[in-house]
């Protein structure tokens, strides 16, 4: 990524994959974060995700990631992966581009940051 800034990074070691189920609620895996508003005025946005996949392949693979501000999608973004080779690790690296907001979305914004949130669904066929 071109500016080399690192905005957030969760380590392996923080994120608790040992009790994980199929019951697993997903409400319950938050990842809590403030990225200032100097965030706001980004053109692009780049993301490193790194997944172990297990005895199964997966032939293809969705993330779908969306930003909300007090219940509104102000952003929505779409990556497909390809065939994921079973006992494999990977890294998958996405750049986007990000919308431009008003002066007054991003007044409202800074002025409630914990009211910005985002999802991230993953969708696997294979």
């Amino acid at each position: 990524m071109v500016s080399n800034i690192t905005l957030v990074e969760v380590e392996e070691s923080e994120v608790d994959n040992d009790n994980l189920s199929d019951e697993d609620d997903p409400s319950t895996r938050v990842v809590k974060y403030h990225l200032g508003p100097d965030f706001l005025r980004l053109k692009t946005v780049g993301l490193t995700l790194q997944f172990s996949i297990g005895e199964k392949p997966i032939e293809k693979m969705l993330m779908v990631e969306r930003h909300y501000f007090r219940g509104k999608v102000i952003r929505e973004y779409s990556f497909e992966f390809g065939f994921v080779i079973p006992n494999s690790t990977n890294t998958w690296e996405f750049i986007y581009d990000l919308p431009q907001l008003t002066e007054e979305e991003m007044a409202e914004i800074v002025a409630a940051p914990w009211e910005l949130k985002s999802d991230s669904f993953f969708f696997c066929n294979g």
